[in-house]
């Protein structure tokens, strides 16, 4: 039998070297045999088929699995355990972009994330672009996130797939929760739940039960919160840390201070084990004060770590929010004096601040007047206005 080299073949073909080696490497040259440090190819081979041309022109989709890191169980190994469940390679590097982003690690997102943009699956291209326009919020990257949300929308109006428009739109509409535009609509999540992985679902369970916090319907916001936590019995820990939170800030919004504590410290425990803090960045101002009250006394430097988390989204989301604001009070106000005007906002008096936080009164009026000075407001009824969002 007659063989060739590999540029011989590269050029007999019409591709790189490269292209040759990656086909040797994967086995799809049959009767190709490595001697020492090359290889030899019958010259009779055939350059293999094109991947990404067969599954283009295929007929029949096969889907991958949508924000995987959604649908991951985690056990008694946390997150790399349950991401080594995944047998896909894209899948699992979905996984680790959203494991990075719950973690606050913006940069890591950002790379690997763009590794899904040019995949053949319209679900790992739809999360690839889903994280990273997230991750661009914390960077105050702007520009990337409404060209990445842009990317989600062409995608989904693109396509005769059902699945994918319906994941698209999804995407979409908790956007505009996220950013708390008025057109959102929590019934426009209903239809889509059909076409989303269990997981996914429960997360868009928590984005039902924002909506209506925003809505201010806080009793029927943490009535959500508990039935899918009662159905998911904390399966799906992003899910879980989500709702939980939601329904602490519900929860404070109507006084039940015992049960917001008790919704925070349930979404802490399952976020500490694998440092899942930026979704406590995310709602920081409506948690007002169960961030300081768990750790700033007793875990300082866990808390500057949350507190610099804080500051980057909350500057990158009010660009998207309200970009028109000449005064961004999240640059005039750290986020402990954020979390005091939001307490005062919100109708609790010097002394109920003093003694939910464990510091004087004396102190909460210091605050209060540092407050008024920084954003310019000279009585409590006008904080509402710039903090209670």
């Amino acid at each position: 039998m007659e063989y060739m080299t590999v540029k011989e073949t590269a050029q007999r073909w019409g591709v790189s070297i490269r292209t040759v080696n990656m086909y040797l490497n994967e086995g799809r040259v049959p009767g190709a045999i490595r001697k020492e440090h090359a290889w030899l190819i019958p010259a009779e081979a055939r350059k293999p088929e094109d991947r990404r041309r067969r599954q283009t022109e295929a007929t029949v989709r096969t889907p991958k699995l949508f924000m995987p890191i959604f649908s991951l169980v985690y056990a008694q190994g946390g997150f790399e355990a349950a991401a080594g469940q995944l047998h896909d390679e894209e899948e699992r590097t979905m996984a680790w972009a959203g494991h990075f982003y719950f973690q606050g690690k913006q940069d890591q997102v950002r790379e690997w994330s763009a590794r899904g943009f040019e995949s053949q699956s319209a679900e790992i291209r739809l999360t690839a672009r889903w994280l990273h326009a997230m991750a661009a919020i914390g960077c105050g990257d702007v520009e990337t996130c409404r060209r990445d949300f842009a990317e989600v929308l062409r995608e989904g109006a693109c396509t005769s797939d059902e699945t994918v428009r319906a994941e698209s739109e999804f995407i979409t509409l908790v956007s505009r929760i996220y950013f708390h535009q008025e057109e959102a609509d929590v019934a426009d999540l209903l239809p889509h739940f059909a076409c989303l992985p269990t997981g996914t679902r429960y997360f868009a369970l928590y984005a039902r039960a924002h909506a209506l916090y925003l809505r201010r319907e806080y009793r029927q916001a943490i009535g959500e919160v508990e039935a899918a936590l009662a159905l998911m019995q904390n399966a799906y820990p992003i899910a879980a840390i989500y709702l939980n939170i939601v329904g602490a800030m519900a929860a404070n919004s109507i006084s039940g201070y015992e049960e917001a504590q008790r919704f925070f410290d349930a979404a802490w425990k399952i976020a500490l084990h694998d440092g899942y803090f930026e979704p406590f960045a995310e709602h920081h101002g409506m948690l007002q004060g169960l961030v300081e009250k768990k750790i700033r006394g007793s875990q300082p430097q866990l808390y500057e770590q949350i507190s610099e988390l804080v500051y980057r989204f909350s500057r990158g989301w009010m660009k998207i929010h309200n970009p028109q604001s000449s005064l961004k009070v999240t640059d005039a106000l750290t986020p402990y004096e954020f979390s005091i005007a939001m307490l005062a906002s919100k109708g609790r008096s010097n002394k109920e601040i003093a003694e939910y936080l464990s510091i004087s009164i004396n102190s909460v009026k210091t605050y209060l007047a540092t407050i008024y000075q920084k954003i310019g407001v000279t009585k409590r009824s006008e904080l509402k206005y710039h903090v209670n969002y």
